[in-house]
């Protein structure tokens, strides 16, 4: 990717070079990431695949929602703001 994701420009600096995934450890290969002369969004170059993007939020929580605890405990915090809202317009 050889221009700015964001603003489109060519313009960039290096940050680092040769960074790997060391955190989900699913992404082959090494990435350099750059920073953008013109908005500073950093980006990296070349951009993981989209098959090594989706091993990486294969365990996410988003996946399962219904049966995680912070996605029903949001479900019940926002039923409960409903009922509070509604109750109070009514």
């Amino acid at each position: 990717m050889p221009h700015c994701p964001v603003c489109g420009s060519a313009e960039r600096s290096l940050l680092y070079r040769g960074l790997t995934d060391r955190v989900f450890c699913v992404a082959d290969g090494a990435w350099d990431l750059y920073r953008c002369a013109q908005c500073a969004s950093g980006y990296l170059d070349p951009r993981p695949t989209p098959e090594s993007i989706g091993r990486a939020y294969a365990g996410y929580y988003t996946h399962d929602a219904e049966d995680h605890p912070i996605v029903r405990r949001k479900g019940r915090i926002r039923s409960l703001l409903h009922d509070l809202i509604n109750g109070y317009q009514n």
